[in-house]
């Protein structure tokens, strides 16, 4: 009887304790700390802290040659800096959603649309652009100087493009990890907006 209460009172001790040798699972961040860490990563051009929050650890390379800057008609340079600010977007989030080890973030951006920002500064700076193209200089000078008006101007604009983006994330262990394919959706609004589009 005694070696039973004994017992008893041990069993009771552990549970107190919280000692029965089943450990909670410790995660490191919640779902909308990972999405705060990874979008101001992304704000930063931090490719490799963004790929310690997505499922494929893969990152982002935000390095720009040659041939990126001759795609937009930029000086290497200037296309660094444009990167930059194009990146320097605004955004809130909802609470997340979570159902077991999956949950859901909606986070709401606020962007440059780089169209109306770029008719807007050439309509704004056409008579600087012609001086310039008149100006006894290199091709390579030329869209330098444009270039680096171009980058100026886009500072003082505002952010009027909006769109949501669902991100999903997946509990691994004990971390909270992005759809690769959500991180696709948001580099690609912010490079190639698509107008009236709600993702």
């Amino acid at each position: 009887m005694r070696k039973r209460l004994l017992q008893c009172v041990m069993l009771t001790m552990l549970i107190l304790c919280g000692c029965t040798g089943e450990k909670a699972v410790e995660v490191k961040h919640a779902p909308g700390d990972v999405m705060q860490l990874y979008l101001d990563a992304v704000k930063k051009q931090d490719g490799l802290t963004m790929a310690e929050y997505t499922l494929d650890h893969n990152g982002v390379d935000f390095s720009v040659s040659e041939e990126d800057a001759k795609a937009w008609g930029l000086h290497q340079d200037s296309m660094r800096k444009l990167y930059k600010q194009l990146l320097n977007f605004n955004y809130t989030s909802d609470e997340a959603v979570i159902s077991d080890t999956n949950a859901e973030v909606t986070v709401h951006v606020q962007a440059y649309d780089i169209q109306k920002v770029l008719k807007d500064i050439v309509a704004k700076k056409e008579e600087r652009f012609q001086e310039i193209n008149g100006d006894d200089l290199s091709e390579k000078e030329k869209n330098k100087k444009i270039a680096d008006i171009i980058v100026g101007e886009f500072k003082n604009a505002k952010r009027t493009f909006q769109f949501d983006v669902v991100f999903h994330l997946q509990l691994i262990e004990n971390e909270w990890l992005i759809q690769p394919q959500d991180e696709a959706m948001l580099l690609e609004q912010l490079f190639m907006p698509e107008k009236d589009s709600q993702h």
